[in-house]
């Protein structure tokens, strides 16, 4: 999109507009006589503010879209956070929420004619501070209901520490109403842990720093409200064990996930029965540090579409990833923009038809492939890198392990119960395992031929375990070119 240049009649508007002044700023002209301007910005608070524009020709029906954008950097664009006006009148508002407090942005008002954005001249405002003064220093744990209501009555708005709601260690007067914490916009870490809460609409909070824990509350069915608050960097993000949550669309300010206090960056979905898909973190673009994501136990999940945006990776040795008993889920795709993994496991998902998801990974150092019970071939080159561990088990309808042609040195190797599996095909240049390769249970699995370089090269420096297969030689067979029945 092309943007045009702004011209300023005046040092001041040089300077951008400052809160209470009532200036307009020069603004870009169309050829119909379009203009936009910034007349005031009221009604600010902590979290909150009103930019009222007035529009020359405003009702013309080249305008496809109008509204205001902001930031924290001068002159925002459309490509920045905006707020589109769908009215035709030549004046109109913009309400802005989800503000920080005593933060200084910068806002825009704009129109779209033909497909390119022109805007008024820049405003800045400052939100205010109210908590300055009424802030609780420490950690709060509230149990019951009778204790959430004590606190929330003494109206603190900011928390500088740890805010627990519930605990797992109580079953009288559990917490069922959020009401009383409606005053608190800023927390460091949130945990809400085995309430009976159906959705944390009550919730005020707009900005949240390390930890956020939505813990086995279970009438719980969305965290919409989530969507109000600016994650300051966050570390660990969990929502585990809410058997009808069906929708986790309030974590869309989720950006990036880094190292904390508490620990390397975390991401764990578990155990959310009803959970069909992870919409709500497609905005989520960057993991630091030795980061780990567990999407684990999500009976009704299809896809994880939604983490397909996951490209920066901060750390040295890459993340690790646990995909385990999600019944549903089809195939692993979301992840296909991650390239640093060193660790993925991906087990027991019982409807999983393809793992071509992790096609983009370099270097893998350990790959765990167990009881997918639908897989029937890896569909796509498997990144392991040298010195990895492989383990690939009880996969029932394995037919074979094409995609390992990459794999040329390993720590160790152990393919297990693949029923369906008749031949090592894959393996083909493999040429070192330095601690133990191990063979067994494989019903069908009688062509070892793929490994003969392997044994006559010497290359197998530690065990050989082989047995309970269809045909069973050992290294002597192989060297003597009896490698299949």
């Amino acid at each position: 999109m092309k943007y045009r240049i702004l011209l300023f009649v005046s040092l001041l508007g040089l300077l951008s507009s400052c809160v209470g002044d009532d200036a307009p700023m020069v603004e870009d002209e169309t050829e119909d006589g379009v203009t936009t301007t910034i007349t005031e910005i009221t009604n600010i608070t902590d979290f909150e503010a009103q930019v009222n524009v007035s529009m020359e020709n405003g009702t013309s029906n080249t305008i496809t879209e109008r509204g205001v954008v902001y930031g924290l950097e001068n002159n925002p664009t459309v490509d920045d956070t905006k707020i589109i006006d769908t009215g035709s009148q030549n004046t109109f508002s913009a309400n802005i929420t989800g503000l920080s407090s005593a933060t200084q942005y910068f806002v825009r008002s704009y129109f779209i004619v033909g497909g390119d954005a022109s805007y008024s001249g820049g405003s800045e405002f400052e939100t205010t501070d109210s908590c300055s003064e009424n802030v609780f220093t420490g950690d709060v744990r509230l149990e019951t209901q009778a204790e959430l209501q004590a606190f929330g009555a003494m109206g603190y708005c900011k928390i500088d520490g740890t805010l627990r709601i519930g605990t797992i260690l109580n079953d009288n007067d559990r917490i069922s109403n959020l009401s009383s914490l409606s005053s608190i916009r800023e927390v460091q870490n949130l945990l809400i842990v085995n309430t009976l809460v159906s959705n944390l609409d009550d919730i005020e909070i707009t900005s949240l720093g390390r930890l956020l824990s939505v813990m086995e509350n279970e009438n719980l069915t969305n965290i919409n409200k989530l969507n109000n608050i600016s994650f300051v960097a966050l570390g660990q993000l969990i929502i585990s064990e809410n058997p009808i949550l069906t929708s986790i669309d309030g974590l869309v300010n989720v950006n990036s996930l880094g190292s904390t206090s508490f620990g390397d960056p975390e991401l764990l979905i578990r155990d959310n029965d009803l959970l069909e898909n992870l919409d709500g973190l497609q905005n989520l673009i960057s993991i630091g540090g030795l980061g780990s994501v567990f999407i684990d136990g999500n009976q009704n999940l299809t896809n994880i579409d939604a983490l397909s945006n996951i490209e920066n990776v901060t750390s040295d040795f890459g993340i690790s990833i646990n995909i385990s008993n999600n019944d549903s889920l089809e195939n692993i795709d979301g992840i296909s923009s991650i390239t640093d993994c060193f660790s993925i496991n991906i087990e027991n998902n019982d409807a999983l038809v393809s793992v071509e998801g992790i096609s983009g990974f370099e270097n893998l150092y350990s790959f765990f492939l167990e009881d997918n019970d639908s897989l029937n071939s890896l569909q796509t080159n498997i990144p392991i890198g040298e010195g990895a561990a492989l383990v690939i088990t009880n996969n029932n309808n394995l037919l074979d392990i094409n995609g390992l042609e990459s794999v040329g040195k390993l720590f160790s190797a152990r393919i297990s119960g693949n029923n369906s599996l008749i031949s090592l095909d894959g393996l083909n240049n493999l040429v070192e395992i330095e601690f133990e390769f191990e063979v067994r249970n494989n019903s069908n699995l009688d062509d070892f031929c793929s490994i003969t370089n392997l044994i006559t090269s010497g290359g197998l420096l530690g065990n050989y375990i082989v047995n309970d297969n269809a045909y069973n030689p050992t290294q002597q067979d192989i060297i003597d070119g009896n490698c299949s029945q």
